[in-house]
C-alpha cells in the first residue's frame, strides 16, 4: 500500500493529508473531489509532512473527505 498526498479545497482554503491506497486512481475513484499530488508544494516544511504522515488515512476506512476535514490541518 502506498501513501499518497492529497488535498481537498473547501472554499476558504484546503485540508491536506496522506491516504494509504494501492493507487492514486483508487483514491480518485472513491473521492473524486480530492486532488492527488505527486510532490508536496514547496512551502511545506518537512515536519509538516511528517505530521501528516502520522495521521495517514486508510482508503478502506471510509470517506476520505470526512477524514480530512476532521483530522487534517488547514492551509
Amino acid at each position: 500500500m502506498q501513501h499518497h498526498l492529497v488535498s481537498f479545497e473547501y472554499g476558504l482554503g484546503a485540508v491536506w493529508g496522506y491516504v494509504a491506497a494501492p493507487s492514486a486512481e483508487e483514491i480518485l475513484a472513491a473521492a473524486p473531489e480530492v486532488d492527488v499530488h505527486d510532490e508536496p508544494p514547496v512551502w511545506f516544511e518537512p515536519e509538516d509532512l511528517e505530521r501528516l504522515r502520522r495521521r495517514t488515512i486508510v482508503l478502506e476506512d471510509g470517506s476520505v473527505v470526512d477524514s480530512l476535514l476532521h483530522r487534517g490541518p488547514r492551509y
